[in-house]
């Protein structure tokens, strides 16, 4: 929950501090945390029979027809947001990375741990299913994994604080 609760802060934050509303940045970004926060309170549960993000769920008969293409046209939506905000903005960040720039480091960082949390919650299942006598280490890597996974919002919140001080206070006073 608390979790949830910092992703839609961080879509806040980045909704409220940019003087701009652009299609290419402000809103598919804040659509996108907006959906993390969502997806981690479940939200998905109350609308489908199975989990959603799995493919078992597009593969399984039992799932009805309906919730297929929901959902389905829900991960499009998301996909196109996905995929507009890196079209357009990969080389700004790029840029910034290169220069070390604070903000594009803490992206970075936030982004990556998506993918650690999400390797570790795999390894997880995976001793769940083979070695069943292991709760000990599973127990470890899920205390660290949803640690993890509680930093990620807390970043891109940090880096939303920091990509808005890194704008001039002239160029925030113009386009406002």
């Amino acid at each position: 929950m608390p979790t949830a609760i910092a992703y839609f802060v961080a879509a806040m934050m980045l909704w409220f501090s940019s003087p701009h509303r652009r299609w290419h940045a402000e809103i598919p970004g804040t659509v996108l945390l907006i959906a993390a926060g969502l997806r981690e309170l479940d939200f998905q549960a109350r609308f489908t029979t199975g989990y959603a993000f799995s493919s078992r769920f597009f593969l399984q008969a039992s799932t009805p027809i309906i919730q297929k293409i929901s959902v389905a046209a829900v991960l499009l939506f998301l996909g196109s947001m996905f995929a507009l905000l890196v079209a357009h903005n990969w080389r700004r960040f790029l840029r910034a990375f290169q220069a070390r720039e604070i903000w594009a480091q803490s992206f970075a960082l936030s982004v990556s741990l998506i993918f650690i949390s999400t390797a570790l919650d795999e390894m997880g299942g995976f001793l769940r299913r083979h070695y069943p006598s292991a709760t000990d280490c599973m127990f470890i890597m899920w205390v660290f994994e949803e640690s993890l996974e509680a930093l990620i919002p807390v970043l891109f919140a940090t880096a939303i604080v920091q990509a808005a001080a890194a704008v001039p206070a002239i160029e925030r006073r113009q386009a406002a």
